[in-house]
């Protein structure tokens, strides 16, 4: 332990001199003179462990004007110079897509007079945000544009023989959909570009847009391959029924998978897609449970949390192999992170302790993390309420709702009380069940774990 205190007081003025070393590759002078080029409003510098350039330049600047801003940037040879161009100003009704181009170190002059045209012209659209990183040995043009999959593509096939215009160029569009959103036509989307546009796997991604009874959240389109989600079971095999209906050379290279948001799977999730779709199927079969998928985990939606806990044990026993991580959403407010192996006890216990004026949570403990070894509670359990009579009356309330509830767990529960001031007071414990009470135990390892005399007494008047 002396030697960590050390090498932390010795890290101190050695971060201190890497930041007045990171502050010296740029000086006052360079960025005065900077500041004062035609077309720029300020210019400053920020120094860590690298030094950072910022450059604020008028919306209505001139290609020339603005090209020669890049020269000077790569003359000063920061680590990172930003560039924006004009600020968008996200309060105002029709708010101006963010114009900006980021500069790294060494990165080469060809086409910088490309950059500050496709730059000027962004601004000039006002429908698009544009983000053109440049660094050594290549350029990323990112191109926000579209509320809808449609007109992002409309977008990326307007912009990309511009942007072919830049040496070593690739073009990444995306939709403006924010994530966990919908439109008509689903929901984020991006379509990359790199040495030619993948024209034909736009052409059949409009083709399933208007497929009848299609059910898509999204589309990613990365040269030849084509993945289309969609949040449902069902409208997957919708999908994928429309594919097979396509030209065999259409077909290859297109991929449909069950995800909320097509733009968080990953490649190796192909393969288990299969299990995912049929831990869903299974899970369905119980009336009032629905299935989706959210970032590789099942996310299973029911009212009632016997009919939520009754799937995952029914999806379990049928597919005892399929390591598929299940979160359990019940109502509006509580939610249940199962992982692989999860106890379904904890699908019970948010059910009792939830209600229209609670936010409950089941966490499992991080892999790998003290809380996961053997000694770790089984769950991380929080409970949020509105209440006006204070923390000591919630805990004892929480620790009413669960008597009766009968399960060989650990928990830590964290409970809070929100009053209508907006005050926070909360109460983290740590409980087992003992002797047919679920009783405040002593967590050594951990002092938030050890609440004051006044918890212990609401606890124990409820339990």
């Amino acid at each position: 332990m002396r030697v960590r205190r050390l090498v932390t007081v010795l890290s101190v003025p050695a971060l201190l001199v890497a930041g007045l070393s990171a502050c010296s590759e740029v000086s006052e002078d360079e960025m005065t003179r900077l500041g004062e080029l035609p077309g720029v409003e300020d210019a400053r510098r920020s120094c860590s462990l690298t030094c950072l350039v910022s450059v604020d330049v008028e919306p209505d600047i001139a290609v020339d004007q603005l090209a020669r801003v890049l020269r000077a940037v790569r003359i000063i040879d920061a680590k990172t110079t930003d560039v924006d161009v004009g600020r968008a100003d996200s309060t105002a009704p029709t708010a101006r897509r963010r114009v900006g181009i980021r500069v790294e170190s060494g990165a080469p002059a060809a086409g910088d007079t490309v950059i500050a045209r496709l730059a000027t012209h962004a601004v000039a659209d006002g429908s698009v945000g544009l983000k053109v990183t440049r660094g050594r040995r290549s350029t990323t043009v990112s191109l926000s544009a579209g509320d809808g999959a449609s007109a992002m593509f409309d977008a990326a096939a307007a912009w990309w023989p511009r942007v072919q215009r830049v040496p070593r160029s690739t073009l990444v569009a995306a939709t403006t959909t924010p994530d966990g959103d919908r439109t008509r036509e689903g929901g984020p989307s991006r379509l990359t570009a790199r040495t030619s546009f993948p024209a034909e796997r736009v052409r059949t991604a409009r083709t399933l847009l208007s497929s009848p009874r299609s059910d898509i959240s999204g589309f990613l389109v990365d040269g030849s391959r084509l993945r289309v989600g969609s949040s449902s079971v069902r409208g997957a095999s919708d999908l994928e029924r429309a594919v097979a209906a396509l030209p065999r050379a259409r077909r290859a290279g297109v991929e449909v998978v069950v995800a909320s948001n097509v733009l968080t799977t990953r490649t190796e999730d192909a393969a288990d897609d299969a299990a995912r779709r049929r831990v869903i199927r299974i899970a369905e079969q119980i009336a009032g449970v629905y299935g989706s998928v959210e970032d590789g985990t099942v996310q299973l939606r029911a009212e009632e949390a016997r009919a939520a806990r009754a799937a995952v044990e029914r999806a379990r026993r049928a597919e005892p192999s399929a390591k598929v991580p299940i979160t359990v959403k019940l109502q509006t407010f509580t939610e249940v992170e199962l992982g692989t192996d999860g106890s379904t006890a904890l699908v019970t216990l948010a059910g009792r302790l939830t209600g229209r004026e609670r936010e409950v949570s089941v966490q499992q403990p991080n892999r790998g993390s003290r809380s996961a070894e053997p000694d770790g509670p089984d769950a991380f359990v929080g409970v949020t309420t509105d209440s006006r009579d204070g923390l000591a009356t919630t805990v004892t309330a929480v620790a009413r709702r669960m008597r009766g509830f009968e399960a060989d767990l650990s928990l830590v529960l964290s409970i809070t009380a929100r009053d209508p001031e907006g005050r926070t007071p909360r109460a983290m414990l740590r409980i087992e069940r003992q002797d047919g009470t679920w009783t405040i135990v002593e967590d050594p390892d951990d002092r938030r774990l050890d609440p004051d005399a006044s918890v212990r007494r609401a606890w124990a008047a409820g339990s």
